[in-house]
């Protein structure tokens, strides 16, 4: 049988009976949410790590923040929806405004 899961690493309350998703199941879903949106928020995206220090990919930080998050976090990743047609869009979630008088490194 798997271990009991103990407390949440962050919050140290008591966890839910599973914990959907995550890399490590150590945090609960509200903390691991939160952490994301900051990282995000922050733009320290260049290299993804869980807050248990393991690096993760895109796909693992999706499930926990919302459209407009996930484009800013490809956005500062470098991956530019648009790019390959010449337009950027903004990332923003409500905006959606064509970006000018950016130049592409």
């Amino acid at each position: 049988p798997a271990a009991p899961l103990g407390p949440c690493a962050i919050c140290f309350d008591a966890p839910p009976s599973s914990r959907p998703g995550g890399h490590c199941g150590a945090f609960c879903p509200a903390c691991l949410a939160t952490y994301w949106r900051a990282v995000v928020f922050g733009g320290r995206v260049a290299a993804l790590r869980c807050p248990c220090g393991a690096e993760v990919g895109e796909e693992e930080v999706r499930p926990w923040v919302d459209d407009g998050e996930f484009r800013r976090l490809r956005y500062f990743r470098g991956v530019r929806p648009g790019a390959e047609g010449g337009t950027l869009w903004c990332c923003e979630a409500e905006c959606r405004e064509e970006l000018t008088g950016l130049v592409e490194s």
